[in-house]
């Protein structure tokens, strides 16, 4: 047989062939979780930090708010003239509630609350408005200077207002040394010459003085002792006592308080 020819009875069969599989394409990945995850992650540390600022606030408010109100001059102790020449016999006003006396001298008297003095009442004028520096000039002061305030700003009409003190002719003036550190000023221009300086840097404190403006009474010691200042620290003093037919009316119940002479029924 020639090996040429095919056996037409031979077959020779050619298995199947498997269809290779198709690769599944990579799945694509979604860019919106990690931007979710840093924008919470941003979100939780914004907090985080206002968190700790309104902490750090409040821990400043309740410092500021534990501490007196400033002054520019603390007197730890009440101080009496020991000559027993008391300024405060001349005048008499309604002390306003918690206030007491803390000096009594020959010039000079002053009053506050919790060791601080607010109040000072004084013979001999402590500064004049010629002495101050002009108003624009408020915002260039150093330590010890003051300025001339702008009236308008504390609700008077003019920087300086003419104005009476129990009938007797003064002036009214507001003078500011920096932050914290504002007075109301009221200056005699006729005798009897006294000065009334009012630290006012803080709420209601210009308020408080005009009650005490509204309430201040010279008094006439050859005249009708009724009115005149009795009691206070040095209750002990004769000027401090009332004469006969005359008792000491006390405004406050706690110890040195002072009072006013009222004629007894």
């Amino acid at each position: 047989m020639d090996p040429t020819v095919q056996d037409s009875n031979f077959s020779q069969s050619i298995p199947d062939q498997p269809t290779p599989q198709a690769i599944p394409p990579a799945p694509k990945l979604s860019v919106l979780p990690f931007i979710f995850s840093i924008f919470l992650v941003i979100s939780l540390a914004g907090v985080g930090v206002l968190a700790y600022q309104n902490w750090t606030l409040q821990q400043q408010v309740a410092s500021l708010q534990s501490q007196p109100t400033p002054t520019s001059t603390l007197t730890p102790s009440t101080t009496v003239d020991p000559n027993g020449n008391q300024l405060p016999s001349t005048f008499t006003f309604k002390l306003p509630t918690g206030y007491q006396a803390m000096q009594s001298l020959e010039s000079k008297a002053s009053y506050g609350f919790d060791n601080y003095e607010y109040l000072v009442i004084s013979k001999e004028f402590s500064i004049t408005t010629e002495g101050l520096r002009s108003s624009t000039e408020c915002g260039n002061l150093i330590s010890g200077q003051f300025c001339l305030d702008k009236g308008k700003g504390w609700g008077q009409e003019n920087d300086i207002a003419d104005i009476t003190l129990d009938g007797i002719p003064a002036k009214s003036f507001y003078m500011s040394g920096g932050v914290d550190n504002a007075y109301h000023v009221v200056q005699t221009t006729q005798k009897p010459l006294l000065e009334l300086r009012m630290y006012v840097a803080g709420g209601g404190l210009d308020q408080t003085f005009s009650q005490i403006l509204s309430t201040f009474k010279f008094l006439d010691q050859n005249t009708n002792p009724e009115g005149k200042f009795c009691g206070g620290i040095a209750a002990n003093l004769p000027q401090n006592q009332c004469p006969e037919g005359y008792t000491c009316k006390m405004e406050n119940n706690y110890l040195d308080a002072g009072g006013v002479c009222t004629k007894e029924l």
